[in-house]
C-alpha cells in the first residue's frame, strides 16, 4: 500500500513539473506566407494549428535557441536560421523558446535541459496524434544549449525524428558518460554536427553520425586567434544559414585536421557540409577551411 501511494506521488509530481515546464516552452509558427512576425501557438492544440498555415504534408522545423537568447528577436541566432529556411523553402517553421529557463546562471541553465527537452518531446508527440505531424518529415535545429535540449527531445521521441542539425552543442558542464542531457546518435535517425568552438564554448568530441569540424572546429578565421568566446561559437549559426542558402561548403572525410591540411586523409570522402538536405549518407569525422568573411564557403 505505502509503495502504490509512493508510485502515485512519484506520478502526480513528474506530471506537476511537466506541466509547469509546459508554462516555460513557447512556440512561434512562421512560414513562407507569414515569415516575420510569427503566430503564438500551443502546438500541443490541433486548433492553434488549424488557426495557421501548417500543413502535415510539408517539411516541419523546430529552431531551438541557446543559452541567454530571445528568440523572437531581430539579432537571434533562430530569426537568422528561419529567414534562411524561408527564403527558399515552403515549410513549417516553429521557433521553441525557452528564454525564461535559459535566461538564468549558466550552471542553472544546463540543469534545465532534460525537463525542457522532455517537456518539448511531449509537445511533439501530442502534435503527431492530434495534426498528423509526421516525424519522417521533421528535422530540428539546435544551437549550442538548445542542440541538447533537441538531443533529449529527439531521444524521448524514441530517436524516430528524421534528423537533428546541432550547431556547435554546448561544452562546459556536458560529459560523454551522461548521455542523458545531451546529443546523441540515438536523439535522431540522422544527427548532423557542426563544431565551430570546440574545446571552449562547444564540445570537442563527435556526438553525431556525421560530425563536421570548421578550420579544425576550435578558433574561426573570421573571430581571429580567440580560443573561447561569442564569435566562433556563434559562426555556427552563419556557416549553416549559408549552407541553406547558397550551399557549397565541400567537406573531407579524415583522420584528424592536420592530415587534412596536408591532404593526407587516407578515405578522402567527401560530403557536403549542412544544406537543407543534409548528407545522410555520412558516417563519421570531416574538416573543411572557409574564407574569413561571407561568404565563407570556399569554391
Amino acid at each position: 500500500m505505502v509503495f502504490k501511494i509512493i508510485v502515485v506521488a512519484s506520478v502526480m509530481l513528474s506530471m506537476a513539473i511537466l506541466q509547469s515546464r509546459s508554462a516555460d516552452v513557447r512556440n512561434y509558427f512562421y512560414s513562407k506566407s507569414n515569415p516575420v512576425l510569427g503566430n503564438t501557438v500551443n502546438i500541443s492544440k490541433a486548433s492553434d494549428l488549424a488557426n495557421v498555415d501548417f500543413s502535415k504534408k510539408k517539411d516541419t522545423i523546430f529552431v531551438i535557441h541557446g543559452y541567454l537568447e530571445m528568440p523572437t528577436t531581430s539579432m537571434s541566432s533562430s530569426q537568422e536560421l528561419k529567414n534562411a529556411i524561408l527564403s527558399k523553402h515552403d515549410c513549417n517553421v516553429i521557433v521553441v523558446d525557452y528564454g525564461t529557463l535559459s535566461a538564468i546562471l549558466y550552471t542553472a541553465a544546463v540543469e534545465q535541459v532534460e525537463d525542457v527537452g522532455v517537456t518539448l518531446a511531449k509537445m511533439i508527440s501530442d502534435m503527431v496524434k492530434n495534426s498528423g505531424l509526421d516525424l519522417e518529415k521533421s528535422k530540428m535545429i539546435g544551437v549550442s544549449l538548445g542542440a541538447h535540449v533537441a538531443g533529449v527531445a529527439g531521444a524521448a521521441l524514441g530517436g524516430k525524428i528524421d534528423q537533428i542539425i546541432a550547431l556547435d552543442p554546448a561544452g562546459p558542464l556536458f560529459n560523454l558518460v551522461n548521455t542523458s542531457n545531451r546529443l546523441s546518435k540515438a536523439s535522431a535517425k540522422f544527427v548532423h554536427v557542426i563544431h565551430t568552438n570546440g574545446g571552449g564554448l562547444g564540445i570537442l568530441e563527435p556526438l553525431g553520425h556525421a560530425d563536421y569540424y570548421v578550420n579544425g572546429g576550435r578558433i574561426q578565421p573570421a573571430c581571429g586567434p580567440i580560443p573561447i568566446g561569442i564569435c566562433p561559437h556563434g559562426l555556427s549559426v552563419s556557416y549553416y544559414s549559408e549552407s541553406v542558402r547558397n550551399g557549397d561548403f565541400k567537406a573531407k572525410k579524415c583522420e584528424d585536421y592536420g592530415k587534412f591540411r596536408e591532404a593526407k586523409c587516407t578515405d578522402g570522402e567527401n560530403s557536403l557540409m549542412g544544406e537543407y538536405n543534409v548528407d545522410k549518407k555520412a558516417r563519421g569525422v570531416y574538416f573543411l577551411d572557409t574564407n574569413s568573411s561571407p561568404p565563407y564557403a570556399k569554391e
